[in-house]
């Protein structure tokens, strides 16, 4: 079993030091994640992630107006990822499921987002019920019920694209 886990993890582990650079552009999401994910109630003035495969990321914050540092162990990944190419989408999700909790998004931001939605919509016909469905969803829910829809849309294309060969 201990095996299993380690090598679940190898895809997502081996390509850490890249995810900790690429993330490291990105303090307020870390932030928010120490914040909600890690529970953290100090006030923070950073964030880093130090470690990440398949089924957890370790993060690091400095409380503001200190130097001290403090390590959130383990936030859990749960499902932990298959592969790769499922960091960037999860990692999103928690994005917005941190700044959703923490109140740092608007009202105004997902009905932005579902206008976003309307459009994709308008753009492949979906019908007025679809298109409503899909609007109030991304109101409510936020940008991920737009990128299902895009997740669709990528799939019928590529399936229309198979029947022609």
């Amino acid at each position: 079993m201990c095996e299993s886990i380690a090598l679940s993890s190898l895809p997502v582990a081996q390509k850490s030091g890249f995810l900790k650079t690429y993330m490291s552009n990105h303090p307020d999401t870390l932030v928010a994640y120490a914040k909600y994910f890690g529970k953290v109630t100090d006030s923070i003035s950073s964030a880093e992630m130090t470690a990440i495969d398949s089924n957890s990321m370790t993060l690091t914050y400095t409380v503001k107006n200190t130097k001290q540092k403090k390590v959130i162990q383990q936030v859990p990944l749960d499902p932990p990822l298959a592969g790769y190419e499922e960091v960037k989408p999860r990692l999103l999700g928690m994005k917005a499921e941190a700044q959703e909790g923490l109140g740092m998004v608007t009202a105004v931001v997902h009905i932005l987002e579902g206008l976003y939605t309307l459009s994709l919509c308008k753009r492949h016909q979906t019908g007025f019920v679809v298109g409503t469905v899909y609007f109030l969803n991304t109101v409510i829910f936020g940008f991920l019920t737009w990128t299902d829809l895009r997740r669709q849309i990528q799939d019928a294309r590529i399936e229309s694209i198979l029947k022609v060969e």
